[in-house]
């Protein structure tokens, strides 16, 4: 017992040993409420955190390969992040410059060029 909850994985086996009591006693107090309704909405919670002995799953050696490229991923999305505001600003820079130089066009002006251009 010593080994098992002070060795290498003391704490997946303490998480595992308290998951195995708390269900122990759900099935007491549902054999012992059996005729009443009662809310057991706290107990109803703990099983869905049975689930995260999923994640025990994947430390296993099997899944090295797998949390290699998951580890990949995450770190390709920060340099994709800096990637695209690296981009943007000079696009934002020379969107402003062709904004200010040939976007203040007047609309009479563009008016005139097209009279000028259907006469001749």
């Amino acid at each position: 017992v010593r080994k098992y909850f002070g060795g290498h994985d003391r704490w997946w086996n303490t998480f595992e040993a308290s998951l195995a009591m708390l269900a122990a006693a759900e099935v007491m107090l549902s054999f012992s409420n059996t005729g009443r309704d009662t809310h057991l909405s706290a107990l109803r919670i703990v099983r869905l955190v049975r689930i995260a002995r999923v994640v025990r799953i994947c430390r296993l050696e099997a899944f090295c390969d797998l949390m290699m490229m998951i580890n990949g991923a995450v770190g390709g999305v920060r340099t994709l992040l800096w990637s695209i505001i690296l981009i943007s600003m000079p696009l934002y820079a020379v969107a402003l410059l062709l904004r200010e130089t040939i976007g203040r066009m007047d609309l009479s002006d563009l008016a005139d060029q097209s009279t000028v251009a259907a006469v001749e």
